[in-house]
C-alpha cells in the first residue's frame, strides 16, 4: 500500500493534516525539506501546504501534475490560482482552502484515490490493447515470411502456434524467432 506524502513546515498545519489522515487510517510521511521528483514514486498522493519552503514550488507542482506522476493537493489560506493557470482544471490537481481543510481534505483524498485507481485500470487496458495490436502486426509479418516459403496462411498460423508451444514461449517470441531465422537465411 502506498503512502501519502505531506510536505509542510508549519507545525499547526502538520498536526491538523496528521489528525485527518489518522482518522482515515491512511499511511503517510511528513516532509519538511525539499524532495527529489524521482522519490515520488513511493507515494499515492502529495499534500503540499503553502508553508513548505521549496524554491520554485509552483514549477515543482506544475511539473508533477503535467507529467501525471502523482496527484497533488495544495493546501493554502490564500486562494490564488495565478501560479496554477496551466493546471487549475487538471484532474491531478486540487486546491484546498485551509479554512475548509477538515471537510475538503478527506473528500479530496478519496476522490484522488478513486481517480488514480481508474487511471491505472485504463492504462493497463490501453497497454493490453497496444500489445494485442503489436502481436497482430508481428503475426501478419511472420505469416508473410512463411507464405513466401510456400506455406498457406492457415499452415503458417499453425506453424507459429506449434513453435510457440514446442519452445514454451509466447506467440510474440515465436514470431520474432521465426523472422530472425529467416532473415539469417536470406543474408547467408
Amino acid at each position: 500500500m502506498k503512502k501519502i506524502l505531506v510536505c509542510a513546515e508549519d507545525s499547526l498545519s502538520i498536526i491538523r493534516i496528521e489528525r485527518l489522515l489518522f482518522a482515515k487510517n491512511l499511511a503517510f510521511d511528513i516532509q519538511k525539506s525539499p524532495i527529489k521528483k524521482d522519490e515520488l514514486f513511493r507515494y499515492e498522493i502529495i499534500i503540499i501546504h503553502s508553508s513548505w519552503r521549496l524554491a520554485n514550488v509552483f514549477s515543482f507542482i506544475e511539473n508533477i501534475v503535467l507529467s501525471k506522476t502523482i496527484p497533488v493537493l495544495y493546501v493554502t489560506s490564500l486562494i490564488n490560482i495565478a501560479p496554477f493557470t496551466k493546471i487549475k482544471d487538471h484532474p491531478y490537481f486540487s486546491i484546498i482552502e485551509e479554512g475548509k481543510l477538515d471537510t475538503e481534505l478527506p473528500i479530496a483524498i478519496t476522490l484522488m484515490k478513486k481517480f488514480a485507481s481508474e487511471m491505472e485500470k485504463l492504462q493497463t487496458e490501453n497497454n493490453k490493447i497496444k500489445n494485442k495490436e503489436e502481436l497482430s502486426k508481428l503475426m501478419e509479418s511472420c505469416k508473410k515470411v512463411l507464405i513466401n516459403q510456400g506455406m498457406t496462411e492457415d499452415t503458417a498460423h499453425k506453424y507459429i502456434l506449434k513453435r510457440a508451444m514446442d519452445d514454451q514461449i509466447s506467440k510474440y517470441d515465436s514470431c520474432l524467432r521465426i523472422i530472425q531465422e529467416n532473415t539469417k537465411k536470406d543474408i547467408d
